[in-house]
């Protein structure tokens, strides 16, 4: 058994108490600042897209999220095609031709797979034909408008022009504008 010649009150223990602090403090400072920094580049990478977007360039696939890089394929598909969906496989082969690195991914069919899963619980895709025999997924036509972000992502990446995607936002803008003005009130607190 291993006895301390270090008590409990001894000089020795203060310093090392103090020592064990200051690294907690530290490391939970480095913890925060991590987060900052996570928040941050998140922040940059959207207006990296939106930027991109606004002088007609394509933002970064690697930008995109494994989620993200799916959406687009999805929504590309169905303006293309909008009785049809993919399957997976030809999601993955997709994602693989417009560049998105699936090599991040231990199982890229199992990640897939995942997040088309989250999509259809959230709504924002639909499983077509019997899902029991083949899973053939289509982006779902969304009735709220999306974030100014993800229209300039996706104007960026359909090739939209910068003035088809202005005047897009204008009309997105009109609507929201004109859903306000026909809010009621808040009544006046006297």
């Amino acid at each position: 058994m291993y006895h301390s010649s270090v008590t409990e009150n001894s000089p020795e223990n203060n310093e090392f108490r103090a020592a064990l602090d200051k690294a907690r403090r530290e490391l939970s400072d480095i913890d925060r600042r991590e987060k900052e920094l996570a928040q941050r580049k998140a922040q940059l990478l959207h207006s990296v897209a939106g930027l991109s977007a606004l002088c007609g360039e394509m933002p970064p696939i690697s930008n995109l999220s494994l989620a993200d890089a799916i959406r687009a394929v999805l929504q590309s598909h169905r303006k293309m095609n909008p009785n049809s969906g993919l399957k997976p496989t030809e999601i993955r082969d997709q994602l693989r031709g417009i560049g998105f690195d699936l090599n991040q991914f231990a199982n890229e069919m199992a990640s897939i797979g995942t997040a088309l899963k989250r999509m259809k619980d959230s709504g924002e895709v639909e499983l077509l034909g019997d899902a029991a025999f083949s899973n053939i997924y289509r982006w779902k036509e969304q009735a709220t408008i999306p974030s100014f972000s993800n229209l300039a992502e996706l104007a960026a990446m359909a090739g939209i022009a910068r003035q088809q995607w202005e005047k897009n936002v204008a009309e997105k803008v009109a609507v929201i504008i004109g859903a306000a003005k026909t809010a009621v009130p808040p009544k006046d607190k006297k």
